[in-house]
């Protein structure tokens, strides 16, 4: 038996950084990333806390700067006016209820009927039709709009 007498060479050792020094890079490369996250959701959140702030100033207060603030004179006159006054808020609301909540009484009705007919009773041509029904409901509303106006 013979033994193979190679001699095996190891890289040189290569400067390792500290682990203070480590840290503390990572530590300001995680700053910079939370400060840049934090402008840029200053900057997402503007456009939703402006028309916010706005909403609980008077009008001469709210068209005479454009930037953002926190306003002077508080006030909850817009949405007193949009419940009680002109607006109506609450009747419309009413009346939306009452609609919205009839047609779906209405359709639950009339499609767990159907459904229940469908499911119980046998005939032919049955799978190709609960193919159409499935088929119809890929189909989004809004595309059923456009041959409306051609």
């Amino acid at each position: 038996m013979s033994t193979r007498s190679e001699t095996i060479s190891t890289p040189p050792p290569r400067l390792a950084s500290t682990g203070a020094s480590y840290r503390a890079e990572e530590r300001w490369s995680l700053a910079g990333v939370y400060l840049f996250l934090l402008i840029f959701s200053i900057f997402i959140l503007i456009p939703f806390i402006w028309p916010f702030l706005s909403a609980f100033t008077n009008k001469p207060e709210n068209v005479s700067s454009l930037y953002l603030y926190w306003p002077v004179s508080f006030t909850w006159d817009h949405f007193w006016n949009a419940i009680y006054g002109r607006g109506q808020a609450l009747t419309l609301l009413r009346n939306s209820l009452l609609t919205v909540g009839g047609a779906v009484l209405f359709s639950l009705v009339i499609c767990s009927m159907g459904g229940y007919a469908l499911s119980r009773s046998r005939f032919r041509f049955k799978r190709a039709l609960m193919f159409g029904i499935l088929l119809v409901q890929i189909i989004p509303g809004t595309a059923t709009v456009l041959p409306l106006y051609l």
